[in-house]
């Protein structure tokens, strides 16, 4: 099997149009296969197709899509008159957007993850950094506890809403390492980081994060992920129901290879 590779993708939303004429279309089908002839009707019509996501709803399909018709030989409005002649089509809805540098999806709303279970945010990452140099300007070291605490709470919280899509560790006794294997999904999907456990002794777990959130736009001289730190904490004590200490031993931010924590329990 050859090893998994990872791909930036863009949060389906808000996008760089650079000023072309641009389209967004939220389409409901009956059957899957309607997907592969608007795919085939956008070249047609000589579109360029920018982005697409399809997903069940209901006993059918919705798909939302964004259209580039710069160069193309149909108009935004005429394209739904071609959509609506597929089969399988139910019914269209569409924006245009008319040499706008930045177009934002009108049409998905709230933001879900697990089929629709829970609803999610999307932070900016910058202005994430940007807040925590603000607290440490104003509050020095004792920022990097307020994060910590702060993350430790979410952590918490956070294994309570996992649990319900891992019910069978509610009914037997877990180690640390199952709990930051199921933490390190989450981890990854969410944009977070790419997690993976190190090395495993009798109640020491280390764990490395490339990419992590918090490191990603930072440069520091010592480690700064405190709130990845409380998660960690909070996450893995909550499930496996007895005091744990976490420590960043290395940290990106300080320009090594990716950040390492240590989980005694």
């Amino acid at each position: 099997m050859s090893e998994l590779y990872h791909v930036p993708i863009d949060i389906y939303g808000v996008m760089r149009s650079g000023g072309r004429l641009v389209a967004e279309y939220c389409i409901l089908l009956s059957r899957q296969e309607a997907v592969s002839s608007i795919v085939s009707l956008v070249a047609k019509v000589g579109g360029e197709l920018l982005n697409l996501i399809v997903q069940r709803l209901g006993a059918g399909y919705v798909a939302v899509m964004f259209v580039d018709f710069s160069g193309g030989r149909c108009k935004p409005r005429d394209f739904v008159d071609e959509i609506e002649g597929l089969t399988d089509v139910q019914d269209v809805r569409y924006v245009e957007f008319r040499y706008e540098p930045i177009v934002f999806d009108e049409f998905i709303f709230p933001r879900t993850v697990a089929s629709g279970s829970r609803s999610v945010i999307v932070l900016d990452l910058k202005s994430f950094e940007g807040m925590k140099r603000e607290l440490e300007k104003r509050w020095g070291t004792a920022a990097d506890a307020v994060m910590y605490h702060i993350g430790y709470a979410y952590g918490v919280a956070f294994s309570e809403s996992v649990l319900s899509d891992y019910l069978h560790l509610r009914i037997r006794a877990i180690t640390v390492g199952e709990a930051i294997e199921v933490l390190a999904k989450y981890w990854r999907v969410m944009g977070l980081g790419l997690m993976r456990i190190v090395e495993k002794r009798f109640r020491i777990v280390k764990l490395g994060i490339r990419d992590n959130f918090e490191a990603r736009e930072a440069k520091a001289t010592a480690p700064r992920c405190h709130f990845t730190r409380g998660v960690i904490a909070g996450f893995v004590k909550s499930l496996i129901q007895r005091d744990i200490s976490c420590r960043e031993e290395q940290c990106q931010a300080t320009g090594a290879a990716e950040c390492l924590f240590t989980v005694v329990s």
